[in-house]
């Protein structure tokens, strides 16, 4: 399932994030900087997964891309990755 659309420059850079019904209830000739939030967090690949599971957990987000330090996003961790690392796989 898709729960966020990142929005990405020429060059890969992170520019906005949107969820898809943003992107259902835009008007037909908005375009995706009309209709993306700009402000995005993200995690670096040195990010702990105490400091993931974190942001995801104090802002309810299902995931959160992953970014190098030009901002190009190298991929996403989802809520169900942070955890499968927090919490050991024997409960």
């Amino acid at each position: 399932m898709i729960y966020y659309i990142y929005v990405q420059s020429n060059s890969g850079q992170l520019l906005g994030v949107m969820s898809p019904r943003d992107l259902l209830l835009a008007e037909p000739d908005d375009t995706a900087c009309a209709v993306m939030k700009k402000e995005v967090l993200s995690v670096l690949p040195s990010s702990t997964n105490e400091e993931v599971t974190n942001l995801l957990s104090k802002y309810d987000f299902l995931c959160v891309p992953a970014v190098d330090d030009e901002s190009r996003i190298l991929g996403i961790v989802t809520f169900d990755d942070a955890l499968d690392k927090i919490i050991p796989e024997d409960l």
